[in-house]
């Protein structure tokens, strides 16, 4: 699910609603937000190649800054 997330995230290029995203993927979006912040974590960890950007309740994912 993680995958799926990230290559939405990714090729959205732009913020994605977090309901419009929880509904694409058939999940709600408590369970979500657990997984967001679970890849958050992951990404800070592991210094991935990219990381995700809070915008209210949207999210998008942009090219690391490192």
């Amino acid at each position: 699910m993680k995958g799926r997330v990230e290559a939405i995230l990714y090729v959205a290029g732009d913020a994605v609603e977090l309901r419009d995203l929880a509904r694409t993927l058939d999940i709600k979006e408590k369970e979500l937000m657990n997984l967001l912040a679970e890849m958050e974590s992951e990404y800070d960890f592991n210094q991935r190649g990219f990381m995700l950007k809070h915008f209210g309740t949207s999210r998008v994912a942009k090219p690391s800054e490192n």
